[in-house]
């Protein structure tokens, strides 16, 4: 399915690449879009990995590479910034490739049973899960869209310094939730396949969004407050507009600190043709929001927030599809097994 995805995205930048181009009016853009299937190429074998370091427990290895996915995308869009819209595509790359060779390196162990017991395995489980690929591979590449797109309708309304100025903020924002956000969902994931087989299911969720709820909170009000005034003494006066940008991210990082964890639960419970719903449904939310504003011909800061905000309201959709999921599920398990 990697390579299905990889090669639907190729083909649409062969055949839509000018159209892309013209439309964004950013010729520089033509000779960059092939980062988009190579992007989806690293993220398609990044994913599954990871999954098999949770199913093995190696948190450690997992906390690893998502470090330095951050830390090296921070500073690949630091150094790289002077490039424009070229660089921050760079740095999109290297945050999504930063970790694979460690983690790969770990997973050759995976052969150590032997060729011939890995592929009947592996067979016997592709013919168990087959209906993962089918929506999740469709429900990935609108998820990646739904975050590449207000990039490219940045960089065509407002010019690639002030992408650039939102990069930095996004990912010093992020930074933090990023790391903490990963590190519950590692947690939560092991948590919660206990918890489906108890029918406590429902009851993780609840808690752990609350809890990341009030921790997306006590971090954005940290980041807006002690972190966005220093700003230009960390990163130079070049970056002004950074600390002006961050409190306006704060409602994408409540949103996705909060429920971007608890997306695992689709996955628990199998239900994989809901949560290409909620995917599309979160991305075309953000993407209303961010062209509204900016066909209205509002400035750069109301974009960035309009962004923000329709992020936030994707994440509460999505929040409410799952929560039905999760009903529906509990519902089934109820009719299957009567007292």
């Amino acid at each position: 399915m990697v390579a299905i995805s990889t090669g639907l995205t190729a083909l649409g930048v062969g055949l839509l690449g000018n159209n892309l181009v013209s439309w964004l009016h950013q010729p520089s853009l033509k000779s960059l879009l092939w980062l988009l299937p190579v992007g989806v190429l690293l993220t398609g074998i990044y994913q599954p990995l990871t999954y098999w370091t949770i199913r093995n427990k190696q948190f450690g290895l997992l906390a690893q590479a998502k470090f330095s996915q951050n830390f090296l995308a921070v500073a690949t869009n630091l150094v790289a910034a002077p490039l424009g819209t070229s660089g921050l595509l760079l740095g999109q790359i290297v945050m999504q490739s930063a970790g694979l060779i460690t983690i790969l390196q770990k997973s050759i162990t995976i052969f150590s049973r032997g060729p011939n017991l890995f592929c009947a395995g592996y067979l016997k489980t592709l013919k168990r899960y087959r209906h993962f690929a089918i929506y999740s591979s469709p429900a990935g590449l609108v998820n990646m869209l739904g975050f590449q797109l207000p990039t490219l309708i940045f960089a065509s309304a407002f010019g690639p310094e002030e992408l650039g100025q939102l990069a930095i903020a996004q990912r010093l924002l992020l930074l933090p939730a990023g790391l903490i956000g990963d590190s519950v969902s590692q947690v939560f994931l092991g948590k919660a396949s206990e918890c489906i087989r108890l029918g406590t299911l429902n009851s993780l969720v609840k808690k752990t969004g609350i809890k990341l709820f009030v921790c997306g909170i006590l971090i954005s009000l940290a980041m807006s407050i002690v972190v966005a005034p220093f700003a230009t003494y960390i990163l130079g006066d070049q970056w002004e507009a950074v600390k002006r940008i961050i409190p306006l991210l704060t409602p994408l990082l409540i949103g996705q600190l909060t429920v971007s964890t608890l997306s695992m639960s689709f996955f628990v419970i199998e239900n994989n043709k809901l949560e290409l719903l909620a995917q599309a449904g979160q991305a075309m939310l953000r993407l209303c929001a961010l062209l509204t504003i900016v066909m209205a011909g509002q400035g750069f800061e109301s974009s960035v927030f309009a962004f923000s905000a329709g992020s936030l309201i994707g994440y509460v959709f999505y929040a409410s599809v799952l929560v039905f999921a999760l009903r529906r599920y509990r519902a089934a398990l109820h009719i299957a097994t009567p007292s």
